[in-house]
């Protein structure tokens, strides 16, 4: 659906959404494809379509579900609703409120669930979040897509499709838990034999003064085909982000949304806001602000500085006009306000809940924009670009010096560090160095056990064919290896193969110290790959030393030929079969000349051609080209 017709529909319920209507649960409501969704109490759902679930959708905190309201706060006409619990009753501190939104849309054939955190208690609180979901193929579900292209749910992924592998009458369910270049995806469960699908953030930090989200998508569908087709087209920002923006929430798991925080700003004038809810409008009287942080001490000067909140010791938060924030502590300890009226007021910090300073002409229209660069373990978000040109990752494989304008993210929240490469590689290991230094609208040193994301490049879409290499510890490197030919000791000896005519290296799984290599379409061997080691260059420019014991895999895909070269070598391969000895020896000498780019269309012609003497000729072009 066009974003202009969504945009519609929300826009004509504006009045339904503001209306106070309470609607008891459970409620069957059908989405835009027909499907059945009956809601139950706290949101969850029980049976979906011709038990599609056997109870989906169950919110957990800390282990225990919350003990929501029998009715929700109704909006769009009966279509959405909003359960809500403070936290005491879920096992959180006092000023934590729990929000579940859910909607079932008439145009689109889904349901979408909101699970929204709002701390305003004044100090930061981890939250054990989860959902689970009870398929109702039981053990017969099946996973049969993933985002990533198999049928193993992962790290990688952020959608994924079930279905009863017995081919039940239960329809294909739809699973959509983030968008690619998403922030923080929750972790999923859920594999082919069991029937229950788990989403968990064992650790969600929620600082004071935040208002954040987590967004979820269930979809059925009769057809594996039309759930597939579902996924595929699916886009969060004329869907779920839309609907967050009603909810005035952000979404940590869907790129595009606000960062989770009510900025406090003025149109005319600087607000002050005190603990009690007053405000005031007028001046903020301050030059600077003194902050200490994870890693050192920031003088930050007011100009630069859009909205400020005032937590417990250690969580006080700065807002920047270019879309950072800042957190840390506060030396702050009263603030002045001059008033409408001219008069200055001294307030306490302790008295204070946020200052918010008017909307400068100069400033971008979107203050929390930031996308790029270091997110911190204390909450802060810093817009700022690397001092160095490659930092060192040390992985099990050795050390590696990466890029900076190669990477797309490094994930420092694990034990390990993974770094995600522009290209697609992904790597685990340590960063060697102990602080990285960076440059924003300050200069920033951060000790690197305070980091928790960086956020880099775009992942560049795919280009030329990389060789593919699987790793023993999951790791995946796509690059060039820096050798043309193997060592195989195998059942007629050593043997050696030239890169162009391998399709595929793989461990066997019966004797991982066995390799298979499979050869392009002309079987395969199986056998020890000799050699000590061999270097392998990322397309990105980093190298890496690997022994072929480090080796899952290694696909070596057909390089893409150049369209007006393809179509010569097909012509010449054509020529091959001509009855005029001339135009034979002329196409041979033409294949001869371009080379290895002909090797695939030579392997074919030797392994299936039905003509001897074609058969002998690309045998013999082969063996030259390749010698």
């Amino acid at each position: 659906m066009r974003r202009r017709a969504w945009l519609g529909i929300l826009c004509a319920a504006t009045l339904g959404w503001a209306q106070d209507i309470l609607i008891n649960v459970p409620q069957i409501l059908s989405d835009g494809a027909g499907y059945n969704w009956d809601i139950q109490q706290g949101g969850g759902v029980s049976e979906g379509t011709s038990d599609a679930y056997d109870g989906a959708m169950v919110l957990t905190i800390n282990g225990i579900n919350p003990p929501f309201s029998p009715s929700g706060q109704g909006y769009l006409e009966g279509r959405a609703f909003r359960f809500s619990v403070e936290g005491p009753a879920a096992g959180l501190p006092d000023g934590v409120v729990i929000e579940r939104w859910v909607y079932v849309p008439t145009e689109i054939g889904c349901a979408m669930w909101i699970d929204v955190f709002e701390n305003s208690s004044g100090a930061a609180v981890e939250i054990n979040y989860g959902i689970r979901s009870d398929h109702g193929s039981d053990g017969g579900t099946e996973v049969f897509y993933t985002s990533s292209g198999d049928t193993i749910v992962d790290e990688e992924d952020f959608a994924a499709i079930s279905d009863d592998q017995f081919g039940g009458s239960d329809p294909a369910v739809v699973h959509i838990w983030g968008s690619e270049d998403s922030d923080m995806r929750p972790g999923a469960t859920l594999s082919t034999g069991t029937d229950v699908l788990i989403y968990s953030y064992p650790s969600l930090s929620v600082g004071p003064g935040d208002r954040i989200g987590v967004g979820y998508v269930e979809a059925q569908r009769t057809s594996r085909e039309d759930a597939q087709a579902f996924v595929e087209s699916f886009d969060p920002s004329e869907t779920i982000l839309e609907l967050a923006e009603l909810a005035e929430v952000s979404l940590l798991n869907f790129a595009g949304g606000r960062q989770g925080f009510k900025l406090l700003r003025g149109e005319d004038a600087d607000i002050l806001e005190l603990r009690g809810g007053d405000f005031l409008a007028g001046e903020i009287l301050v030059e600077n602000y003194v902050l200490q942080t994870s890693h050192g001490l920031l003088d930050v000067p007011a100009e630069k500085v859009a909205s400020v909140i005032f937590g417990e010791l250690g969580t006080d938060r700065l807002f920047l006009v270019n879309g950072e924030i800042v957190a840390g502590s506060l030396d702050l300890a009263t603030v002045t306000f001059r008033t409408a009226s001219g008069r200055d007021l001294q307030a306490l910090r302790g008295m204070i809940s946020r200052l918010g300073y008017r909307k400068r002409a100069d400033e971008p229209e979107d203050a929390l924009a930031v996308k790029l660069g270091v997110h911190t373990r204390d909450g802060a978000v810093y817009a700022c670009s690397p001092q160095a040109e490659v930092v060192a990752l040390q992985t099990v494989f050795g050390k590696v010096q990466l890029p900076w304008k190669q990477i797309v993210e490094i994930d420092l929240s694990g034990e390990l560090h993974h770094v995600r490469l522009k290209s697609g590689s992904s790597l685990h290991g340590l960063l060697l160095p102990e602080t990285l230094g960076f440059d924003g609208s300050l200069s920033y040193t951060f000790p690197t056990r305070t980091l928790l994301r960086i956020m880099g490049q775009e992942a560049e879409k795919a280009g030329a064919p990389q060789v593919i290499v699987g790793l023993r510890n999951g790791d995946v490197v796509l690059g060039r290896p820096l050798f043309d030919e193997i060592t195989v000791r195998c059942a007629l000896g050593e043997l050696m193969l030239k890169t162009g005519e391998i399709e595929l290296i793989e461990r066997d799984k019966r004797q991982p110290d066995l390799a298979v290599v499979v050869l392009r379409r002309s079987g395969s061997l199986r056998g020890s790959w000799l050699g000590e080691t061999f270097d392998f260059e990322l397309a990105d420019g980093a190298r890496m030393t690997l022994y072929p014991s480090d080796c899952m895999w290694v696909e070596f895909p057909v390089p893409e030929a150049d369209p007006e070269l393809q179509a010569a070598i097909e012509e010449a391969i054509g020529q091959l079969y001509s009855e005029d000895y001339a135009v034979r020896e002329a196409a041979k000498a033409q294949l001869l000349e371009i080379g290895e780019a002909a090797l695939p269309a030579l392997y074919e012609a030797a392994a299936n051609s039905e003509d001897l003497e074609v058969e002998l000729s690309a045998r013999e072009l082969i063996e030259a080209i390749e010698d």
